[in-house]
């Protein structure tokens, strides 16, 4: 195997992939022979079967694909999942803050003047400036995940390339 191949595979593979002849799961089997094992317990790839290489590259890097898929919409659903929890909280807060001052006012003797409506109101808008700073940290938070995903793929001509020159495997 090459030094330039070895080094491919290591920064794309891992660094257990370069090692001779032992090569990672992702080309592992492709043109195996029964009769023929290697030390480190990998199969050898056979020269002119650069397809079968490349079909099971491929079919890694979509087995990949679905599961980074799937963890983005992991942390998307996780960041909606804690904007309802804090929501549910600031519904709560707000529904408690003005049974409280309700109460205070009423003990004060103020139960039938027009403040205790002022007071529920000016609370009302509190919880709802609250509500609004939630869903703004929650889109700020999300947008975040977008902005980071990078989706750095394997460079595959490049392993084609690699693997086609002579004396790479």
């Amino acid at each position: 195997m090459s030094a330039e191949l070895q080094s491919w595979m290591s920064a794309n593979l891992g660094p257990s992939s370069s090692r001779v002849l032992s090569v990672s799961p992702i080309i592992q089997g492709a043109g195996r022979t029964s009769s023929q094992n290697t030390p480190g317990g990998g199969t050898p790839i056979q020269p002119g079967n650069l397809q079968a290489i490349i079909d099971r590259f491929s079919k890694s890097q979509a087995m990949a694909n679905k599961a980074n898929e799937a963890r983005y919409g992991q942390l998307l659903a996780g960041a909606d999942q804690f904007g309802q929890s804090a929501m549910n909280a600031n519904a709560q807060l707000t529904t408690q803050e003005q049974a409280r001052s309700g109460s205070s006012l009423i003990s004060r003797g103020l139960g039938n003047s027009t403040i205790v409506d002022s007071v529920r109101q000016g609370i009302a808008r509190q919880g709802q400036y609250r509500a609004q700073d939630i869903n703004e940290r929650v889109l700020a938070n999300k947008q975040g995940i977008i902005e980071r995903r990078t989706d750095q793929q394997p460079n595959l001509s490049l392993l084609a390339q690699l693997l086609s020159r002579q004396g790479a495997i």
